[in-house]
């Protein structure tokens, strides 16, 4: 199984080449107020936010609470303006800066991609340019409110913002329509479709190390945990299997157990044994 695939667009003809390149449906029963497409499989899921960075930040939001809370890779997708010649151009997000509120993110390389587009910083902007800056930096609306919400979803390396360069010194913004922005943005879906596979393996491993053993579930149906106990259970159970005692032997550890904290300490204890 592929790895999971979770879209953010501003409009609808952004999200049309995700939509047929993965064979989305609409949902009636998605992200609120939101459309909300997902693929039969429920591994690729796209919403539209309309314009805008708070409307992003909420469709970001309304997303993540429609879909279940495996590992997946988070995208904003859509166009944005350049001072340089790059009409055409795809481009990841190298930093994103909100012009209102002045703060910054870097979204991580992906070090296990076999290939990667070419980075570019980004401005978010509250309406659209009509001049841009020389430096290279693209402008575009929606950036700066998708990542701090995806940042909670997944990691800096599986939360990426994709532009593509609609407008630039050559191709004022005044000549885009419906036509030009969904050719622009096929053109960009396909240039970064073997990436995409790269990130898509990414993922699928993440949710291989992070697949709960067997084990847990039948201990948390006899003990009341916090979140964050859960989180040490899971983990100190991988590592007693990653030592092969088995399941039925931290089983027979857990007997004299009375809470949750003197089952963390039991394997926790036996583990420091093991160890030695």
């Amino acid at each position: 199984m592929q790895g999971s695939l979770r879209w953010v667009v501003a409009f609808p003809t952004e999200a049309l080449p995700i939509i047929r390149e993965f064979g989305l449906k609409e949902k009636s029963n998605g992200a609120g107020p939101f459309p909300f497409y997902q693929s039969s499989d429920g591994e690729v899921a796209l919403v539209i936010s309309g314009k805008g960075i708070l409307n992003s930040a909420a469709a970001t939001a309304a997303l993540a609470a429609s879909v279940d809370d495996a590992p997946a890779a988070w995208i904003n997708f859509g166009i944005a303006g350049s001072g340089n010649p790059d009409y055409g151009k795809t481009f990841l997000g190298s930093r994103i800066s909100d012009e209102q509120s002045k703060r910054c993110w870097y979204p991580s390389p992906c070090g296990k991609a076999k290939v990667e587009p070419e980075r570019r910083p980004l401005k978010t902007v509250g309406e659209p340019a009509l001049q841009y800056p020389e430096s290279g930096t693209l402008v575009e609306m929606e950036a700066a409110g998708f990542y701090p919400i995806a940042l909670k979803c997944s990691t800096s390396e599986l939360c990426q913002v994709v532009k593509v360069v609609s407008d630039d010194p050559d191709h004022p913004i005044t000549s885009l329509n419906k036509e030009v922005v969904v050719e622009l943005c096929e053109a960009g879906l396909q240039a970064i479709l073997p990436w995409l596979e790269s990130i898509r393996n990414i993922v699928s491993e993440e949710r291989e190390v992070g697949q709960k053993p067997e084990e847990y579930f039948d201990i948390l149906e006899k003990f009341h945990f916090t979140e964050t106990q859960k989180h040490q259970l899971s983990k100190l159970l991988r590592f007693w299997n990653a030592k092969e005692n088995g399941r039925q032997a931290v089983g027979k550890l857990l007997e004299d157990c009375r809470d949750s904290r003197e089952v963390i300490s039991a394997i926790r204890g036996e583990l420091y044994q093991v160890t030695l």
